[in-house]
Order: C-alpha cells, then structure tokens, then sequence
C-alpha cells in the first residue's frame, strides 16, 4: 500500500485581475498589506487595499459595508486599524470574498515545474508564483 501526503504553501497572497482604468487594461492588483477604515456616523466601511501592479493606482476590496462597529470584536476591529499581518493574509487568501467582488485571480496552473529529489519518491511542483506543493509518496 502506498500513502500519498500533500503539503501545499502559500507563497504569497494570489493578485486580483481587473480592469485599471490608468493603465487602461486588465491587469494584476497586488495586496498592499493595509486596510482602509472609514467611519460613515455609527456604521464602518473596511477595505483591503490593492495596488496595480504597473501603475500603483489603487483599488479597496470590500470587507465589512456599514457595518456597526460593535459588531465585530474589538481584536479584530484593532486588528484592521493596525494593518494586522495575519488578518491581511485571512482576507487577502479568501477566494470566496474575492470572487463575490467579481474579480479574478490569476493562478496560473500551467507554470508548474517538477524538480527531482534523486529518487527519494518526493517531488515540489511551483504552481505559479503564489502556491508551492509537494508530493511525499511512502510505502507501507
């Protein structure tokens, strides 16, 4: 019998593709690692902000739209105040949130390369350059 373990690493938080309207094309939104709060009377608006990848004009990702501030635990709500780096990567990693803001990611699967580790039933494929996943096979 053979046991097949999969290890898969982000690398980085996968870019958003989106029409920049200074660049005037499609192209790649890179996460900044900020988030923008703004308050509107008793409701917050919290973004993530991306950056063009040409051009560094910017673009929020929604979050949280008028939310009440006292619903969301106070950690948290610091945590987007501070630019918290886990709590940049969680939304940043989030294919749900980033597909319900109608933008795609680019995760190109057809840049994968094997690299052989002399014969030790182990191989890393590079998918893009945002996801790293290696293969270890063992024998039972």
């Amino acid at each position: 019998m053979q046991i097949v373990n999969v290890d898969i690493q982000y690398l980085s938080p996968p870019p958003a593709i989106k029409y920049c309207k200074k660049c005037g094309k499609k192209t790649e939104y890179v996460c900044s690692g900020l988030f923008r709060v703004n308050a509107q009377r008793k409701y917050l608006d919290i973004w993530l902000i991306y950056k063009c990848s040409n051009c560094d004009s910017t673009w929020n990702m929604t979050i949280y739209s008028r939310i009440n501030p006292k619903s969301i635990a106070s950690e948290i709500l610091e945590g987007f105040h501070s630019n918290n780096g886990e709590l940049v990567e969680k939304y940043a990693m989030d294919t749900e949130l980033i597909q319900n803001v109608n933008v795609n990611q680019n995760v190109d699967h057809s840049a994968h390369q094997k690299i052989d580790h002399h014969g030790k039933n182990q191989s890393t494929r590079r998918v893009g350059n945002f996801f790293m996943i290696t293969i270890f096979e063992c024998s039972v």
